[in-house]
């Protein structure tokens, strides 16, 4: 397996729901790849910090 991609991949958001640690996002590429996003959720770290 090349550690360089053979093309630049166009991800697409198939799925997303929360959890209690933030947002997961389920993309795929055309090309067949999935990929898994947690996405923090910066307004409550930001209210906790203060």
């Amino acid at each position: 397996m090349s550690a360089t991609p053979d093309h630049e991949h166009q991800w697409q958001t198939n799925s997303e729901h929360s959890t209690s640690e933030g947002r997961i996002s389920y993309q795929s590429c055309p090309c067949g790849r999935w990929r898994v996003l947690r996405h923090h959720d910066l307004t409550t770290v930001l209210a906790a910090a203060r």
